[in-house]
């Protein structure tokens, strides 16, 4: 896979269409692919590692690798699906408290301080 290839065989591998190759090649984005003579007109030979660099290959996983991301999506998915239950029971539980907390507030309010009582007390006596 070492051999230079034509522009044909580089829009192939790549799945970018000619013109783009060109475009690139123009641009010398494919540093090391050279022109060469063939009969009568001129081609290009370009070289896999080139293709590589400019990031128009992406090496393909083996299947241990595919299997494994596919395991680790599996486990993305439910973990979030876990922290989205999370998330709602927590949501739940905070409901619950700031009930908890309206409860505690009221009834705080309604009891009173032994001064409270005392102040009471004389207003009615002497009132």
């Amino acid at each position: 896979m070492n051999d230079p290839m034509s522009i044909n065989e580089a829009a192939r591998l790549t799945g970018l269409s000619i013109p783009t190759i060109r475009a690139k090649l123009d641009k010398g984005l494919l540093p090391n692919a050279k022109k060469v003579k063939q009969g009568k007109r001129n081609s290009w030979q370009i070289p896999f590692n080139d293709l590589l660099d400019a990031d128009l290959i992406k090496p393909q996983p083996d299947q241990a690798e595919t299997d494994q991301i596919a395991k680790l999506e599996n486990t993305i998915s439910e973990l979030t699906k876990d922290l989205e239950h999370t998330k709602e029971l927590l949501a739940a539980r905070l409901e619950e408290l700031e009930g908890y907390r309206q409860r505690e507030r009221s009834l705080f309010n309604a009891l009173e301080t032994r001064e409270t009582q005392e102040k009471r007390r004389k207003f009615w006596l002497f009132g």
